[in-house]
């Protein structure tokens, strides 16, 4: 798999870019995601590996509130109630 899952440069800018599952976008309230679909936002750095630090923890955020919205929970969170989230979603990945 490629290091820069997700991620896409631009004018020397890192991206973030990912597509949300159809059968949850309708259930998730987040400003980030375009009518279309898509989770489209700057990691706002020039340097490649610190993209990739990035990109892993919004990978693991995104996969956080998906699951959030599969299991017909909110998803529009306050910061503390994302990072709980996130620490909770890495504990059950890291038991199986």
């Amino acid at each position: 798999m490629s290091k820069t899952n997700h991620l896409n440069q631009r004018k020397g800018v890192w991206y973030y870019n990912r597509r949300v599952p159809k059968h949850i976008l309708p259930l998730i309230n987040d400003g980030r995601i375009s009518k279309a679909g898509f989770i489209r936002y700057s990691l706002e750095t020039k340097n490649k590996e610190e993209a990739i630090k990035r990109g892993n923890l919004a990978d693991v955020e995104w996969d956080a509130l998906f699951e959030q919205a599969e299991l017909g929970k909110p998803t529009a969170l306050n910061h503390s109630q994302a990072v709980r989230l996130i620490q909770a979603y890495v504990d059950r990945k890291n038991k199986a």
